[in-house]
């Protein structure tokens, strides 16, 4: 129903171009390119593309909405490699770096406040700033904590355990601060946890979900995770649902 074309520059290997966005006219006015490039930048920026290009007819009234929505702004014209697109004008959006650190105590007043931004979606119990300075304090070798960061700002919190297992670890939870979801911080988060455990030397990781967590689901559907059990389990807050397992193999 769509289709979008990106190119990494072959100078900068931090600039990437996208073009070629067209949407199936029966499909139109259903946000499918919104979509599509809200696709494609998380995929980039995943990449490590920090500077995002477009160039767009003047009489495009459409694609210039669609700049502007995303935050696109018009810059002086410049050639992008090989490309012939004299006469359309120039957009470029920053895409700040996502960075990973391992969490340490001072990062407990950060994780209180994303953990209970995001407790009602992950039916967690109730964790206060005290207890989350005795959790990150304790090295516990079967588990690690993370912070996400987007340029300098903390974004989210991520926590795999099962790390002494003999194959599989676990994507224990992961929270990302609700104003900046949708940015391809889970995406990022969930590469960032596989790369850790693969470098354990474990061959498996496994995630557990409720069944009322749609976007969680669709996050760990397009990371490639397969569901390997529905059943019921006690979630964090103590109440009984049903919910899925996912599994992905290296």
């Amino acid at each position: 129903v769509g289709r979008l074309f990106c190119l990494k520059n072959q100078q900068n290997p931090n600039l990437w171009y996208y073009g070629d966005l067209a949407v199936c006219h029966d499909y139109r006015r259903q946000h499918i390119a919104s979509k599509m490039l809200q696709v494609a930048i998380e995929a980039l920026q995943s990449r490590g593309c920090t500077t995002l290009r477009t160039y767009v007819e003047p009489g495009n009234l459409p694609s210039l909405k669609l700049q502007a929505t995303f935050g696109f702004i018009e810059k002086p014209y410049e050639t992008f490699d090989n490309l012939i697109n004299e006469g359309q004008i120039m957009f470029e959006k920053e895409l700040f770096q996502l960075s990973i650190l391992p969490a340490t105590v001072q990062d407990a007043r950060f994780i209180t406040m994303i953990y209970g931004k995001n407790v009602d979606a992950l039916h967690g119990s109730v964790i206060m700033f005290d207890e989350w300075k005795r959790l990150l304090s304790e090295n516990d070798p079967d588990e690690a904590h993370f912070i996400i960061h987007k340029g300098a700002m903390p974004c989210g919190w991520l926590k795999i355990n099962g790390l002494q297992n003999a194959d599989m670890a676990w994507i224990s939870m992961l929270a990302i601060e609700p104003k900046m979801q949708h940015q391809g911080i889970g995406t990022y988060a969930v590469k960032c946890a596989e790369d850790f455990i693969h470098s354990k030397g474990l061959t498996k990781i496994g995630i557990h979900t409720t069944e009322d967590n749609i976007p969680a689901q669709n996050l760990y559907k397009k990371c490639g995770y397969v569901v390997t059990e529905h059943s019921e389990y006690t979630t964090g807050d103590g109440t009984i649902r049903m919910g899925y397992t996912f599994e992905k193999r290296f």
